[in-house]
């Protein structure tokens, strides 16, 4: 009679944890959905900040103190784009690394203006 109580308690907790098991499983599925909707948010801001970043980059003038004198603060260039372009069609990368933009378009004003 003891064994046959024992094997209820057991019967009813197990089927607690299970109950609780679906519930946490059901939760972390609305949660991952959450940080999907808002990982799509950040990342759709971040686009925005760079597009309103290279507006306010190409509102200033690229060529300073006389026409051989270059600001290589700006990322945008009038070269920019089709450097890019080579660059993903040749090397398939979409983006410098750490300080290798203004080396490039360095040496390619370099070559224009001389």
């Amino acid at each position: 009679h003891g064994t046959q109580a024992n094997s209820e308690a057991h019967s009813a907790k197990e089927a607690e944890l299970k109950e609780t098991l679906q519930g946490l499983e059901a939760q972390i599925f609305r949660d991952q959905d959450m940080i999907e909707q808002l990982q799509v948010l950040v990342r759709k801001g971040k686009e925005e900040r760079d597009r309103l970043l290279l507006d306010i980059e190409a509102m200033r003038p690229a060529y300073t103190g006389g026409s051989d004198r270059i600001d290589y603060t700006r990322k945008e260039f009038e070269w920019t784009n089709s450097l890019k372009a080579k660059m993903k069609d040749v090397f398939g990368i979409a983006d410098f690394r750490l300080c290798q933009e203004g080396s490039v378009c360095m040496r390619i004003s370099e070559q224009i203006i001389s």
